[in-house]
């Protein structure tokens, strides 16, 4: 039976760490946010591989071009926050089953527009209702009013990870905890 970190961490009566010069991971977001997502994507990769013969970077594909049919692969990648490499084989397996299609962009010869075929089509309407069940699963503990505030929480959390991805989050002269003075490791 699967378990959580959290669950983990207070059988085995390890007690949150605040000490300067360690990393307490059971209650470190970016840990947190990582152990949750691999959790759900290796669900999901069970499901997709067994019903659809999918790797979950393909149903992302499969996902963002039943979205945004016509984005090119590198609109993908910005889409689905995967590497190149990923995105580029998850296109090739899908081009390789007709799952989807590659056309020219008639206005810049360089750049190809991806779709998803009719096959594509019919695996993606198939889909839909598996991950949206999927999705019901995983939140049936909350309530309408703590999915509007998770929604709002991870939006926030996500417009944050864009602001240091933007800013640098000054990796190569040390931190800057005066960026937005609050916060549980700078004395709140």
């Amino acid at each position: 039976m699967a378990t959580t970190s959290a669950k983990v961490y207070q059988e085995l009566n390890i007690a949150p760490l605040r000490t300067q010069g360690r990393v307490a991971l059971e209650s470190f977001l970016p840990y947190q946010l990582s152990v949750i997502a691999s959790r759900v994507s290796r669900g999901l990769a069970r499901l997709y591989a067994v019903r659809f013969d999918l790797t979950v970077p393909e149903w992302r594909i499969m996902t963002v071009l039943g979205r945004f049919p016509g984005v090119s692969a590198n609109e993908v990648c910005e889409l689905t926050a995967m590497d190149k490499v990923r995105v580029s084989r998850g296109v090739a397996r899908l081009l390789q089953f007709e799952r989807i299609r590659r056309d020219s962009d008639p206005s810049d010869r360089r750049r190809s527009k991806l779709y998803l075929s009719d096959v594509g089509r019919e695996v993606y309407e198939q889909i839909i209702p598996v991950a949206h069940a999927y999705q019901d699963k995983l939140m049936a503990d909350l309530d309408s009013s703590e999915i509007r505030v998770l929604e709002t929480l991870l939006s926030k959390i996500e417009s944050g990870v864009a602001a240091i991805g933007n800013e640098g989050f000054g990796l190569t002269s040390g931190l800057d905890t005066g960026a937005h003075g609050r916060g549980r490791f700078n004395g709140h």
